[in-house]
This record gives structure tokens, C-alpha cells and sequence, in this order.
């Protein structure tokens, strides 16, 4: 196959046009040095005779008129430099190291004084402000930077047009060469090292220094637009920002420079063999072009360069000519470059301009893409695509290269033109016939793999950008995104988008996806598209093995997969749980297969979807018993229904639950009481089943348990009846027991508790609760006549009257115990019933006479309180508002403190509210009271 891609090319674009712009014709003089007003319309030339010319500047897209506006001599030696002020109609220039300010149009002006000995100058970007350099001394240089201010070339105020408002001097022997702004500081150039200047503070720094024996010259070349400069040091350029530090790799040049202009994107290198363009980002050269006749250099010869500051024009000068090196327009460029072949070229300069906000730029990259997807680059052109908007490229312009599968969409395919480098497309066998040989054409393993290759790169392209702002026909996107998915076996992913959120058409698809045994993103699309009823007869079909899902997965990058079985299952449960999509008729259809296949899923739907409860119940009875009582509790406990059937229901069902996991011989109470606890049951069951189901059957058991107990106890809408009848018999005790009690019936309640499980303290508990006063003396009479032809249990009978005796009658105590009762056993016990009833006695007397001697103690306190009598005369005063009393009411504190009734209400009457004496916390003895009244 031909690849010219990634062949070596030169460079294929034009990015200046050479045009000749004046020819010196003196005869004793040369050009020594040319400039550019900021807007590249007029054109300055220094000769080396002290002659200053205008020339006016007039161009179009085809041709460039050059017209000389003012001639003037200036001075009696050679122009060093130029520099144009815009801000003050001024141009400045360099002669014999003097700075004249002459005007613009005119050439009118005078020196700038005080100066001389001027070995450079510059201006900033805004044209509005001159740094001059001179020397100060032998060690010294001298920095000055003034203002330049518009007005009369002749005012006899030399002030007036030009005011130094800053000043520094600099350690240093050798002559400064060049002098540049940048941002508010100063690049200096000398012969040997380069340096920061802070004008305004006097401060400098050497950015880089160069050995004596280093090639020269340097120089220091403006990128005003960028607000950076590129120092320059034999044949390597370094660009630094404002603060003096790299801000990319290294420029090297062809050959040492003779002069260097930067123009835009681009930086201008006049050498011994031409002028070289390079890229001023990545140093690559773009083009080269010779030197025109009568600009070639001798040896030694000298070329200078100039810019506008609006980067639209470049100016070299030899001795006699003077060319211009217009740039061409940068969206010409890239289609160049495209026309070329170079894309790689081409991109980098278009998004470099659109970084700038260039317009045509997706326009590049749109063309880039197309010339990329017909040279088989399929990635890089999907790439390239992808940074265009919608509102220039939409992604449905790639149908044609898949005619058959975006048929349907082919009438709003739109038409646009973009640059016309690229043919229309046509669909991938075609594109792959045109671009391979006679023998890569016939290779059908390279066919294969390109085809495979296009298909990836869009599928990838059309999965990033389907939903993106204003993306036209989706429907069509995502029915090529799912066909091309399929095609390539990317299983994982396909899977995924048929899942998800999208607009394929199942129509179109349907067909690949069923030759390619892809049923499970089948039935997502057809759950997808409101067709429940075909989406779950594929579930079906997978979960019961009537259809087999593909394994293949060429992707290599996704999770390994469930399986397709499992996953089937739980997609068709998911459905079946919307009850918008599916409609309670085919969800109770498809129910049965459900609890067949998986009955976890089922159990989640029922619990999920409201479904009539009659029609389950009766398919659970005669499916399955453990999705029954799943149900059923699910019915009474989370939905919390009224039902007195389906509470009844539970309990049976629990009940016979539970007896289905007690072992045989426990099934019975036939059996002798020997166990005395429900743990030791339920460890006797667990012991009876193989090693592998002892926990699982135990843990089942105390959970069926637990589940009826709390049903018995906290429901009252089962029949108790029908549940006692099934369990009575049984050794389910604490499950009759509640029963039982819920009945009344506590004597039968109290006979399992003590005599059959033989559990004394739930006994006594139980007759706390439930059996009420008798109960404990039931409990004592069963205890000693157990029946039965049991002995009596004289023991439990002694610890029940210790523990409860003080609440019993002893007289009828006493009448319960038998003839048979053992004196010596019973004594200590009675003993203790009696001394407490002594004690009692006792201590209710103390009690009674205690309260009688309080009583009478507040009684008489009282009486002494009611005989007390205050005395106070007329002309007393309220110690709080000293106000006499006269004849108003007044209060009278325990320590003696008069008030007011007014000012008493207004305080705590607890609280002395002149000495703040509390008198609940410190009261007054009866010689504290009164202290300062006369008592009656």
C-alpha cells in the first residue's frame, strides 16, 4: 500500500511573498537602516550619507506600489536607527550618536537634549515611549527612557516634546548594541551578555553572559505581540517572557544570523544563502527563499530588517535594494499545506489559530479530516473531526462511507463544500479501493483489518460527540453506532449503549444483531423502544437455553461478564418492575417462568410492583412454599395489610415451617421433657442434620421462630384457633405459650412453662405479667401437684415462695401446702414469711407515728407565725424606693427589712433585696426576726 504520509517532505507552504520595494540609486551613499510605521503604510530609509526618506506604502491582494513622500538630510554621517512613534506624530532617528526627533510627515525636527554618545535605542509596543542607552562613564552605562509628547516640531520648548521619566545606570564596560521593551521592563544587549532592567528602580539582572572568545554578534529582537523578546547568540535564539525566564526549547538557525525579524508566527533569518522561515513555537522551518537579484550579500556586507508592529510586513535592505516580504494569509497557508499532503503541519497551524479565535480553523479541520479518512488514516481523521462544532461539520456527513447501514438517513445528508480539496466520500470498500495497490487490494486479511480499523475509529467518534449540542439526525448516529459495535464484537460496550439512553432504530438493527447472536442488547432495545413484550421473550428464551448468547468479546478492555443466563434473568425482573412499560397482565404471565428460573428475582418484583394479591397467592401455594411465606410476610409486615386470612395464613405457614426443620423425634410431644430450654432444642434438631446443614437449618429454625413469635405477639388480627390447633402437640412450647395466654388460658400457659419446659423464671415472670395476684399460688399448688403421677417439686416450690413469698397470703400459703410437705424444708421459708410480716407491721407503726409528730411540729410553727404582729409608724420609709408608708400596705422580710407592697411585688419575696440574703438557702432564727420593729 502507498503511504507518502510518513515520507520526509520539505516544506510546502508560501508563508511570505518576496516584493521589491526601492532601489537606491545614490551614487557615494548605501542604505544603513530601514523601518515601518506600526501599520506597515510607510516605509523609513537611513542612508549612510544622513539622509532620511519616506516612502508611502499602497497595496492590494495583487500588487504593491512603493512612492517616496519626503527626502531630507538629517545629519552628515550614517542613520543607525529608526524608531517610529505613532502616539506623537515622531520619528526617532540614530545619527552619529545623536537622537533627533523628526516629524513623521515632514522630516522637520531637532536633537533630543542633553545627549550624546547614544549607542542604541528602542520603543515600546504602544509607541509612545523611547529608551535611549548612552554611556555614562568608562565602567558605566547610562539608561534613559522618556515620553515623547505630540506637538510643533519647532516649539522653543525642548521639554515639551520629550520628558525623561526614568533613569538607570549600569556596571558595564562594553557599548549597549540593542535595546528592546519588554512589557515594563528592559532587554539590553552588549557584545558579551544580556540583561533585565527595571527602569523604574534602577535594578538589573544578567539573564545570560557569554565567554570573550564567543562568537558575535548578538542581538536582541522584539516580539511585541506576544510581549517577549528572543535573545540571540550566534546561531541559537532563546525567547523569554517579561520576567526573563525560557518560555520554550531553543531556535537554532541554519547558519549564523545576519539579521533576524519576527513577523507573527514566524521568525525571518537572513543568512549566507537566503532567508529562512521558521515556526517561532517549534523552531521547524517552513520555507526558505533565495536572495533576489541585487540583495545577495558580499562578504561582509551588511542586511537589515525591520517589522511593523502589526506583523503584515517585513522589510530587508541591502546596499542598493530594498525588498518587502509580505506574509500570506494563514488559512491559505493550511490549505496549502493540506494540498500538500503535510496534515500533520497543517493542524499544528490550525490550532494555533484557533487558540487565537481564527475562524477558518475548523474549517482546516474539517478538511483535515476527510483528506485523513480517504488517505486510511482513520484514527487520526476521527480525531481531527472531533475538534470541530457541530455548527460547521455534524457527524452524519460520515454515512456515506456506510451506505447500506444509513440508507434511511441519505435524503438529509447536507451539502457543504468546505475548501473543496477533498473528494466526496463514498463508502469503504470504494475508499479502500482507491487507496491500495493492485496487491494490497487482493491481500483479504489487509482488507479485513482496515475495514475493522474504519470502524473502530467511528464508532469511537460518534460515541464521544452523539451528544453533543445541536448533533443532527441521533437516530441514525446511534443505529450505525450499534451496527458498527456488533461488527466488531464489542460486546461489553454494546451492551452498555444498547442499555443506555438512546435513539437506534431496533428495525435496522435487528437483523445484525440476531446474526451475530447478540440477543441480550437486542431485548435492551427492544425494552428500550416500549416493546416490553419482544424484550422479554428474549429473556425468556436466554434464561430457560432456547437462545445462546454470543461469548465473543474482541474488545479486550471490559470486566469479565456475569452470566448471560443470570444477567438475562435479572434485565427481565428489572422490566417486569416498571409498572409504566409493562402491563400487569404480562407481568403476571411472565411470572411463573420468573419464580421457576430464579426465585430471589421473583420475590424482589413482588415486593416491588403491586400485583393482585388473590392471583399470586394461589400460583405461590402450588409453586413454591418458600416464596409463599416471603410473600405472605412481606404482606403483613412491610405492606402492614388488615387481612385476618393472611395473617392466619403467615402464622400456619411459619408454624409449618418451623416443624418442618425440627427433627423427627422432636416433632412429637410424646417425647419424655428432657430438654429444658429452646437453645438446647434447637441444638438437638441441628444435631440430628449432616455436618454441611447443621448451621443452615439451625439458623433457619430460630429464624422461622422468632418470625411467628413476634407475629403472635404483636398481631391480633390472626384466628388463634386455627394456629393453636396446628401447634399444640408440638414441641414449638414458648409459640403455645403466647397463644395460650392470648386465650386466658394461664393455667395451661404455666403447666408448659414449669412443669414441661421446667423454665421457673419465665414461670414467675409469666405470673408477674399475666396470671395476676392468684397466679403465684397456682403456680405453688401445681408445683406440689404436678400430677400426672409426678412427684411434687418440693425444691422450686422452696425458691418460689423465698422469691415471692412476701407477696402471698400465708394463711393461704399454708392452706396449699400438703399433708406430705417436709416440715424441715418448708420451715426455714415459712419463718422468713412470718418475720417479714412482723417487720412490716412494725415498721408501718414507726412509719405512722413519724408523720404524726411532723404534723404536729408545722402546726405549731404555724401558730407562732399567725401571733406575730408588725408595728410601724407613719413616717417609716421603703428601704428599696424610700418613700414613707403612711397608710399604704406594706411587707415586713424575716430580718427585719420594711418595703413597700409595691416594690415587695417587684421582687423575689425569698430574697432580701437590700442585703440579698436568701432565706431558703439561710433562714432566720427566731432572735434574728423582726431586729428592727417593734414587735405587739
Amino acid at each position: 500500500m502507498n503511504d507518502p504520509i510518513n515520507m520526509a517532505q520539505p516544506p510546502a507552504r508560501t508563508a511570505f511573498q518576496l516584493i521589491p520595494a526601492i532601489e537606491h540609486k545614490g551614487q557615494k551613499s548605501v542604505v544603513s537602516t530601514v523601518a515601518l510605521d506600526s501599520n506597515g503604510q510607510h516605509l523609513y530609509v537611513g542612508t549612510s550619507d544622513g539622509q532620511f526618506e519616506v516612502y508611502r506604502i499602497s497595496s492590494s491582494a495583487t500588487d504593491l506600489r512603493v512612492v517616496l513622500g519626503a527626502r531630507r538630510h538629517v545629519g552628515k554621517k550614517a542613520v543607525a536607527g529608526i524608531c517610529h512613534l505613532p502616539a506623537a506624530l515622531r520619528v526617532a532617528a540614530l545619527i552619529d550618536g545623536v537622537v533627533m526627533l523628526l516629524d513623521e510627515q515632514t522630516l522637520e525636527g531637532h536633537p533630543l537634549p542633553g545627549i550624546k554618545g547614544v549607542s542604541a535605542m528602542g520603543v515600546n509596543a504602544a509607541g509612545e515611549a523611547l529608551a535611549v542607552a548612552t554611556r555614562a562613564s568608562k565602567k558605566a552605562v547610562r539608561v534613559l527612557l522618556y515620553t515623547i509628547i505630540a506637538g510643533s516640531a519647532a516649539a522653543s520648548s525642548l521639554t515639551a516634546t520629550a520628558l525623561c521619566f526614568a533613569q538607570a545606570d549600569i556596571a558595564e564596560t562594553l557599548l549597549v548594541k540593542s535595546v528592546s521593551f519588554l512589557g515594563r521592563r528592559l532587554v539590553l544587549c552588549t557584545a558579551r551578555r544580556y540583561m533585565l532592567l527595571e527602569p523604574k528602580t534602577g535594578s538589573y539582572v544578567e539573564l545570560f553572559g557569554l565567554p570573550e572568545d564567543a562568537p558575535s554578534p548578538t542581538a536582541v529582537i522584539p516580539i511585541s505581540q506576544a510581549y517577549q523578546a528572543m535573545l540571540v547568540m550566534d546561531q541559537v535564539g532563546i525567547v523569554v517572557n517579561g520576567d526573563g525566564n525560557p518560555t520554550q526549547s531553543a531556535l537554532t538557525f541554519p547558519s549564523s544570523p545576519l539579521c533576524i525579524a519576527a513577523c507573527g508566527l514566524f521568525i525571518l533569518c537572513a543568512g549566507p544563502d537566503g532567508v529562512h522561515v521558521l515556526d517561532r513555537a517549534g523552531g521547524d522551518e517552513v520555507q526558505w527563499m533565495p536572495y533576489p537579484d541585487g540583495l545577495h550579500p558580499s562578504p561582509g556586507q551588511k542586511i537589515v530588517a525591520a517589522t511593523s508592529a502589526s506583523s503584515n510586513c517585513v522589510v530587508l535592505a541591502g546596499f542598493r535594494k530594498v525588498w518587502m516580504y509580505r506574509p500570506v494569509a494563514l488559512e491559505e497557508q493550511a490549505r496549502q499545506l493540506l494540498q500538500a499532503g503535510q496534515y500533520d503541519q497543517a493542524l499544528q497551524l490550525a490550532n494555533t489559530c484557533s487558540l487565537a479565535g481564527a475562524p477558518w480553523a475548523e474549517t482546516a479541520f474539517a478538511e483535515a479530516g476527510f483528506l485523513l479518512l480517504q488517505e486510511l488514516r482513520f484514527t487520526d481523521a476521527m480525531q481531527t473531526l472531533q475538534r470541530c462544532s457541530t455548527s460547521l461539520f455534524q457527524p452524519l456527513e460520515l454515512f456515506p462511507v456506510f451506505p447500506t447501514e444509513t440508507h434511511a438517513w441519505k435524503g438529509e445528508l447536507p451539502t457543504k463544500q468546505y475548501w473543496g480539496l477533498h473528494d466526496p466520500l463514498t463508502s469503504l470498500p470504494t475508499l479502500l479501493k482507491a487507496r491500495l495497490n493492485d496487491e494490497d487490494a487482493a491481500d483479504a486479511e489487509l482488507i479485513t483489518s482496515l475495514q475493522d480499523d474504519a470502524k473502530r475509529a467511528v464508532a469511537d467518534y460518534l460515541l464521544q460527540v452523539r451528544n453533543g449540542e445541536g448533533v443532527e439526525a441521533k437516530d441514525g448516529i446511534d443505529t450505525l453506532i450499534v451496527l458498527l459495535l456488533a461488527d466488531l464484537d464489542r460486546a461489553a460496550e454494546l451492551e452498555h449503549f444498547c442499555g443506555s439512553s438512546n435513539s437506534a432504530t431496533v428495525g435496522q438493527v435487528e437483523g445484525r444483531l440476531r446474526s451475530h447472536d447478540r440477543f441480550l442488547p437486542l431485548a435492551a432495545l427492544y425494552a428500550g423502544a416500549g416493546q416490553s413484550s419482544k424484550a422479554l421473550s428474549i429473556w425468556q428464551g436466554l434464561a430457560d437455553g432456547s437462545l445462546t448468547e454470543s461469548q465473543a468479546d474482541t474488545s479486550g478492555t471490559g470486566p469479565s461478564h456475569e452470566d448471560n443466563r443470570a444477567l438475562a434473568l435479572r434485565q427481565a425482573a428489572a422490566l417486569l418492575r416498571d409498572e409504566e412499560r409493562v402491563e400487569t397482565a404480562t407481568a403476571l404471565q411472565c411470572l411463573p417462568w420468573l419464580i421457576a428460573a430464579s426465585p430471589e428475582l421473583a420475590l424482589g418484583l413482588l415486593e416491588a410492583r403491586a400485583l393482585p394479591e388473590d392471583e399470586i397467592l394461589d400460583l405461590l401455594r402450588s409453586s413454591s412454599q418458600a416464596l409463599l411465606l416471603a410473600f405472605l410476610q412481606h404482606l403483613v409486615s412491610v405492606q402492614g395489610t388488615g387481612r385476618e386470612d393472611l395473617h392466619t395464613e403467615l402464622a400456619l405457614v411459619l408454624g409449618q415451617a418451623a416443624l418442618d426443620l425440627l427433627p423427627a423425634s422432636d416433632a412429637s410431644s410424646d417425647q419424655s421433657p428432657a430438654i429444658t430450654s429452646d437453645m438446647v432444642q434447637h441444638q438437638g434438631g441441628a444435631a440430628a442434620q449432616p455436618d454441611g446443614e447443621v448451621g443452615t437449618c439451625s439458623e433457619l429454625l430460630l429464624q422461622h421462630r422468632s418470625s411467628l413469635q413476634s407475629l403472635l405477639e404483636t398481631s391480633d388480627l390472626y384466628r388463634i384457633g386455627p394456629v393453636l390447633g396446628q401447634l399444640r402437640g408440638t414441641r414449638l412450647w414458648q409459640e403455645q405459650v403466647i397463644l395460650l395466654r392470648k386465650v386466658g388460658d394461664h393455667l395451661a400457659a404455666l403447666r408448659i412453662l414449669a412443669l414441661v419446659v421446667g423454665d421457673m423464671d419465665a414461670a414467675e415472670e409469666y405470673c408477674g405479667k399475666h396470671a395476676g395476684p392468684d397466679g403465684f399460688l397456682t403456680l405453688l399448688d401445681m408445683l406440689l401437684r404436678p400430677g400426672d403421677s409426678r412427684p411434687p417439686l418440693f425444691v422450686e416450690a422452696c425458691h418460689l415462695l423465698a422469691a415471692q413469698g412476701a407477696n402471698l397470703d400465708p394463711m393461704r400459703v399454708l392452706e396449699s401446702l400438703g399433708e406430705d410437705m417436709p416440715l424441715g424444708l418448708a420451715f426455714p421459708t415459712l419463718a422468713r414469711i412470718q418475720r417479714e410480716r412482723l417487720h412490716r407491721r412494725r415498721h408501718t407503726s414507726v412509719i405512722r407515728s413519724l408523720n404524726r409528730s411532723v404534723g404536729l411540729a408545722a402546726a405549731t410553727t404555724r401558730a407562732e407565725v399567725m401571733a406575730c404582729r408588725v408595728v410601724a409608724s407613719e413616717e417609716r420609709a421603703c428601704r428599696i424606693c424610700h418613700s414613707r408608708v403612711g397608710s399604704k400596705m406594706f411587707a415586713v422580710y424575716p430580718n427585719g427589712v420594711l418595703a413597700c407592697f409595691k416594690c415587695f411585688r417587684s421582687c423575689h419575696p425569698s430574697k432580701c433585696p437590700v442585703t440579698g440574703r436568701q432565706f431558703d438557702e439561710m433562714p432566720m432564727s427566731s432572735s434574728e426576726q423582726w431586729a428592727d420593729l417593734q414587735l405587739s
